[in-house]
């Protein structure tokens, strides 16, 4: 599965840097990498105590190609497609359990500013996550006892939209997100740890990202 997905983003990177387009041009495309630190809205009825969440951080794979068009001097907008390694990390006692997942992310945006070099404008968006894999595992004083990992799982929600905005200079953006719908699916009993009732759990992270026009 991993495979094909790494396939579909390397076909649609050859499309969008095929041929190089000049930065003077209203549509060009442009390649990101991001630096993701996360965290979690975590709201619940608990059977055992209230888990506390840690922050996670990520580098790979995230990373995202885009299809940028300048509409005015001060004005833009773009579309992307990437994949990102998004999770939470709970803890509860002595038991801490790591979720992850690789979603494929079609990214909305729009930028108000200095679109043409050196860019320097703000940004907001629209991102949609739709869930490819996930791998939970499980630990006690430190040592792993379960592990699972699937393309999909009824833990999961299949799709995660979000909304975001941030600040692009030189290549380099700054944005804050959030999770508009739960990471896990919120009536899943979670064994002992948590009870059968709803639980809210919507991801929110900061990334840094560079941005590599063509």
């Amino acid at each position: 599965m991993l495979r094909k997905i790494n396939i579909i983003l390397l076909d649609f990177l050859i499309i969008l840097v095929k041929p190089t387009i000049s930065s003077s041009q209203r549509l060009y495309p442009s390649i990101e990498w991001s630096h993701i630190l996360s965290g979690i809205q975590f709201k619940g009825n608990f059977t055992s105590g209230s888990p506390k969440s840690s922050l996670r951080y990520t580098a790979f794979p995230n990373l995202c190609s885009h299809l940028n068009l300048k509409l005015f001097k001060f004005l833009g907008v773009s579309i992307g497609l990437g994949i990102r390694n998004i999770g939470l990390i709970l803890n509860l006692d002595t038991v801490e359990i790591k979720y992850r997942a690789l979603p494929i992310h079609i990214p909305l945006t729009l930028k108000f500013g200095k679109i043409n070099k050196p860019r320097l404008y703000g940004l907001a968006g629209f991102d949609s996550h739709i869930m490819v894999f996930f791998k939970e595992a499980r630990y006690v004083d430190n040592k792993r006892y379960y592990k699972e990992s699937a393309s999909q799982s009824s833990k999961l929600n299949s799709w995660m939209p979000s909304i975001f905005v941030g600040a692009h200079a030189l290549n380099l953006e700054l944005k804050f997100q959030l999770a508009l719908a739960n990471f896990l699916n919120p009536t899943y009993p979670f064994d002992h740890f948590l009870s059968s009732n709803s639980i809210t759990n919507r991801l929110w992270w900061i990334s840094l990202s560079f941005h590599y026009p063509f």
